[in-house]
């Protein structure tokens, strides 16, 4: 393993590399990493570090507790609710996803211009439906839209991670403290060291809806 890694480094121009071990490495691997310049780290769980007393992170997200569509048709009478089906520009079906992530989408661009928090609220927006026709299930008839309206009943949320402790250690040298929280928007990492500490933020890959 550590020869593989001395020659990934290599090849991709990495002039210091590390091996973090979350188990205890094999013997003869220090000895081989040394001839390579390679340090080797072992990962040691804590259960807690005197610089942070929260045992938890909180995360604050919004969630979406209710949303109503409204689609006004470029020509009255083609369609009605109960015999309308929405369509993307192809023809095909709008997925009950698409709409749930745009809905998200809406309510996260709203937010970003409201920071102010509140426990619950209802807002209604209007949402552009470029190329999406409605069509009537009966007739076939088609018409297309103008906008769309969405109104969403939304509510904050609070979620208390805990954080995991661990430190990396280089032989009997302490070399860093790290608490990790894995909260519903992604990965917090605050790290502190000999040179001071930082924080460091992952975001949870958004998922993709059907297309």
């Amino acid at each position: 393993m550590v020869e593989a890694f001395h020659q990934k480094c290599q090849d991709t121009g990495i002039q210091q590399g590390a091996i973090v071990f979350t188990s205890r490495f094999a013997k003869t691997a220090p000895a081989k990493a040394a001839q390579f310049g390679i340090r080797c780290l072992d990962v040691l769980a804590a259960k807690s570090f005197t610089w942070m007393l929260a045992p938890s992170f909180a995360f604050l997200t919004r969630r979406i507790d209710a949303q109503s569509w409204l689609f006004f048709p470029e020509q009255e009478g083609v369609v009605e609710k109960h015999n309308m089906e929405l369509l993307l520009e192809g023809g095909r079906e709008v997925p009950k996803a698409a709409l749930n992530k745009t809905a998200h989408a809406a309510l996260d661009k709203w937010v970003g211009k409201r920071p102010e928090l509140t426990e619950s609220r209802t807002i209604s927006l209007k949402i552009g439906a470029p190329g999406m026709t409605l069509r009537n299930k009966e007739t076939g008839a088609t018409t297309p839209i103008r906008y769309a309206g969405l109104t969403l009943t939304n509510s904050l949320v609070r979620e208390d991670v805990p954080l995991q402790f661990s430190q990396y250690m280089e032989g009997d040298n302490q070399i860093t403290d790290i608490a990790i929280a894995d909260g519903p928007t992604g990965r917090i990492a605050m790290v502190r060291d000999s040179e001071g500490g930082s924080v460091m933020f992952q975001p949870r890959p958004t998922a993709t809806a059907e297309k």
